[in-house]
């Protein structure tokens, strides 16, 4: 059980982190497209 629990926590992890680093980019191009108006 606590093996399983903690593969689905990797797996959640992994997913968060994927999009945080979208979230970033985003906010990093708005910033970068805003600086340039």
């Amino acid at each position: 059980m606590q093996h399983t629990n903690h593969v689905m926590l990797s797996h959640d992890i992994s997913t968060y982190n994927q999009f945080n680093i979208l979230s970033s980019c985003s906010i990093y191009i708005n910033q970068t497209v805003s600086s340039h108006n």
